[in-house]
């Protein structure tokens, strides 16, 4: 995985992913009630990124281990929690031997970075930190809707926030044989009439159909596997059909 493009920009993560809330209410919610109809207690968030579900489990009363591949959204999440009794770790989801969990769970797509050896060999250590009967809740972006994401170059946001001006360009190229969904991005903020920072970054998503999402999960030693339409819910337009099948919700038990 590539950590260019979040330690660069570590510090205005929530600012643009989160849209200024640091955290995703809706999201949060889906999870939390998944976890309590599992009597889960104990949680590991293995790409916890700034804190937006970690934190939230945390004041929801949840036992939370939040690690990450990047140090900067580390500290980052760290300030953000302080007072709460969050066990922090630095360290890479595929390779992760934090104890048993309950529940094991990676949002935002943070495995869409990952190769597919990759991903196979992250559900497979994720299974190692779950205990018996255990959770695994991951999102990642739906193969068979990419082709109908637009090619040309778009705003995604434009805002204006405490005297600071976000705008960023985003433009999409998919890859149909291989299912990956290349994103370009310029980033812009300029806060009151400074001069504006500009970011350019780069990056691959993998994408994944049901059919390859539950052959692997299988493989790798889950059962139950159960995938739903997320929607990215929190940032977008409920209403539009398109938005809410982009991304797949995937929660999955793992098998003794």
């Amino acid at each position: 995985m590539d950590l260019g493009i979040y330690t660069e920009s570590a510090d205005i993560y929530d600012d643009f992913e989160l849209r200024g809330k640091g955290t995703s209410d809706i999201t949060n919610q889906k999870i939390i009630d998944i976890l309590e109809k599992n009597s889960v207690k104990t949680v590991l968030d293995m790409s916890c990124g700034t804190g937006a579900q970690a934190i939230a489990l945390a004041r929801h009363g949840f036992d939370v281990t939040a690690s990450d591949l990047s140090r900067e959204m580390i500290e980052i999440t760290k300030t953000k929690s302080k007072g709460l009794a969050i066990q922090f770790n630095v360290g890479d989801m595929q390779y992760l031997d934090l104890g048993k969990f309950d529940a094991v769970i990676s949002m935002f797509n943070s495995i869409g970075h990952l190769t597919k050896e990759q991903l196979f060999k992250t559900l497979v250590n994720a299974k190692k930190n779950l205990s018996k009967n255990g959770l695994l809740i991951f999102d990642i972006f739906n193969r068979d809707v990419m082709p109908l994401l637009p090619r040309h170059k778009f705003i995604d946001q434009a805002r204006e926030e405490s005297n600071q001006f976000l705008i960023r360009f985003t433009q999409f190229d998919f890859s149909r044989p291989e299912g990956i969904l290349n994103t370009k991005q310029t980033l812009l903020i300029q806060k009151g009439i400074g001069k504006t920072k500009t970011i350019n970054r780069e990056y691959d998503l993998l994408t994944y159909k049901r059919k390859e999402l539950k052959f692997m999960l299988g493989e790798a030693g889950y059962h139950n596997v159960h995938i739903s339409d997320h929607g990215l819910a929190d940032f977008a337009d409920l209403e539009n059909p398109l938005v809410n099948m982009l991304m797949h919700l995937v929660v999955a038990i793992k098998l003794d």
